[in-house]
């Protein structure tokens, strides 16, 4: 079964659904809304969902959200091809999709908000009538503990431990959810099945956020993008093209990668807002894309840096990133990878890491992040224990912007794993993001369920290799693209 799910479109532009689902090569079987704001896809004589639906040639099921209101909309967005899941269930084959709408528990907020009990209640006809089919679960708000943790009233869960309790005694094939929008985006492979999190964010121009999954009881396949990631024109992959650029250069004649060629950039020149610097890091970007190969620009300041024997450092944190938890270290003049974990004393890991880049001798602190992130949060984090880490830095030395402007790869990021990855590093977690170690870290915060600390310890390990090779890779490199 292919399936579309999104949820809370708050902010979203409903047009950027139509473009999305005429964009999908395969045929959709079911689009899935976890809701808030319905009221939005319904005005007098017109049914946004079920025009979603009939472009997309597929059914659709929804549940309310905590913030809609219980009886603001429903018969009216109902049709032959859009469902309110809660009420009605939806069969397709062998599947069949139930819902539960609204937040859940005491401390739910909303015009919409269950009690744990009544929740119970609910899911538990489902559990008795469809004991033998095939179970997909739409719920508003997450399972208690997976992808749940709110920071906008406080970090805390906001999942359901009656929703949680479903998906252990009946192991849905999958369940969609959003309500918690910093983990829209997210999902997460329980012992019961794929939980996956499509909220996206409420702030104004927030990007829309999708999954797209192909249920099958061999293997299922669930990929979360945006609709700029979706959407945009494929010359915005370019560095330094975005898409008021890219209209410019296909008003030129620039219309694929492979017509970047150094023989025209003349006629890049010719463009308006096209500077020569611009003009070059787009033609040097191009042509990595065309080969598939790394290109460093000037291998310099990678050696410079090297020269100087930096620690290099990367740091985790909890979601709200105001805990430190664990940190690593390279130093260059020991030849020594070391390691400083205190998930329940950060007084003590802040005091032992003072301590450490003291006996370096004023060391330059190196790391790689992009806007100071390393830096900013030690700096505050040790100031809070009224350590100050300037009495033992020389400087501090943020790699991201050097890599930047002088390694293109045949990707549109520069993240710290696509550069690695692309100079030939290899990670020993490939899929783990930043963002999920920080998840993990918060649930033991709020309730002490202690995470793999060995595998995150691994992964921030990795960070700092992966830097560490960058750094050499960089700085050894003979493949300079030609003037």
């Amino acid at each position: 079964m292919d399936i579309l799910a999104f949820s809370d479109w708050r902010v979203q532009p409903i047009d950027d659904l139509y473009r999305l689902v005429e964009s999908i090569n395969t045929n959709l079987d079911l689009i899935l809304y976890s809701g808030d704001d319905l009221s939005r896809f319904v005005e007098e004589g017109s049914n946004y969902l079920d025009e979603l639906a009939d472009r997309a040639g597929a059914d659709l099921g929804f549940v309310r959200g905590n913030d809609d209101l219980p009886a603001a909309v429903g018969p009216e967005l109902e049709t032959d091809r859009v469902h309110d899941l809660h009420r009605n269930p939806y069969q397709h084959g062998n599947y069949v999709v139930v819902g539960q709408e609204g937040a859940i528990g005491s401390e739910a907020i909303g015009p919409l908000t269950y009690s744990e009990q009544e929740v119970r209640e609910h899911l538990r006809e489902f559990s008795e009538s469809y004991q033998r089919k095939r179970i997909i679960l739409v719920t508003h708000t997450p399972p208690y503990g997976i992808l749940d943790i709110g920071q906008r009233f406080g970090e805390r869960h906001l999942g359901s431990k009656a929703v949680y309790e479903f998906i252990e005694s009946m192991s849905p094939e999958l369940t969609v959810c959003g309500h918690v929008h910093q983990f829209g985006g997210q999902t997460e492979f329980s012992k019961f099945g794929p939980i996956v999190n499509v909220a996206s964010h409420d702030d104004p121009n927030a990007d829309g956020r999708f999954a797209t999954i192909q249920l099958s009881s061999i293997r299922s396949e669930i990929n979360h993008s945006t609709i700029n990631q979706r959407l945009a024109d494929p010359l915005t992959k370019l560095n330094q093209v975005g898409n008021s650029r890219a209209k410019l250069l296909r008003e030129a004649g620039f219309e694929e990668l492979r017509q970047f060629t150094r023989d025209r950039r003349e006629e890049l020149l010719r463009i308006d807002h096209v500077w020569e610097d611009i003009a070059d890091k787009i033609l040097i970007h191009a042509e990595a894309y065309r080969t598939g190969q790394p290109l460093v620009v000037t291998p310099e300041p990678f050696a410079a840096l090297q020269s100087r024997k930096p620690v290099l450092v990367d740091i985790e944190t909890n979601l709200r990133q105001d805990r430190i938890w664990l940190i690593g270290a390279y130093s260059y003049r020991d030849v020594e990878f070391t390691q400083f974990l205190e998930p329940d004393d950060e007084a003590g890991l802040c005091k032992s890491f003072y301590e450490y880049l003291q006996a370096q001798s004023q060391p330059v602190v190196a790391y790689y992040a992009g806007q100071g992130f390393d830096e900013r949060i030690l700096q505050d984090r040790m100031e809070s224990h009224d350590i100050n880490l300037s009495d033992v830095v020389e400087e501090w030395v943020d790699v991201c912007p050097i890599a930047r402007k002088n390694i293109f790869v045949p990707a549109p990021s520069h993240r710290l794993s696509t550069i690695a990855t692309s100079l030939n590093y290899e990670f020993t977690y490939p899929d783990i993001s930043g963002f999920e170690i920080g998840g993990a870290y918060s649930r033991y915060l709020t309730s002490g369920e202690p995470p793999d600390w060995e595998k995150y310890q691994e992964y921030n390990r990795d960070d700092v290799m992966a830097l560490k090779h960058i750094l050499s890779a960089a700085a050894a490199d003979n493949t300079n693209p030609s003037d």
